[in-house]
């Protein structure tokens, strides 16, 4: 399948493992620059990218406010815009999405 995303730039969170990882992966093998991204400031991400020949990385916790302002600083100190966002990393509960209750979902 022709994904057409030669220079993209795409950022998928929690690529620095597992499923975020194979996605990652699979968007720069289909020309995208791919941005990996871990939560904790372990260098992970960066390894992740380095793996992935793309070099780009960025860290912090996405389930906090603070996390987030500092992902987004890192996209700008490196004058990145994302123009594809995977949103791979996040919690699981067993409410229907449509019934959870907003702090939940949160």
């Amino acid at each position: 399948m022709e994904l057409n995303l030669d220079n993209k730039l795409a950022l998928v969170t929690g690529s620095n493992r597992n499923t975020g990882e194979i996605i990652a992966q699979t968007l720069a093998h289909s020309g995208a620059r791919v941005v990996f991204h871990a939560n904790e400031c372990d260098g992970s991400a960066a390894m992740a990218a380095q793996g992935a020949g793309t070099g780009l990385s960025v860290e912090g916790d996405i389930a906090t406010q603070e996390g987030c302002a500092a992902v987004l600083e890192q996209l700008a100190v490196q004058g990145l815009a994302v123009e594809i966002l995977v949103n791979n990393y996040g919690t699981a509960s067993f409410a229907k999405w449509d019934s959870v209750r907003d702090e939940e979902w949160l």
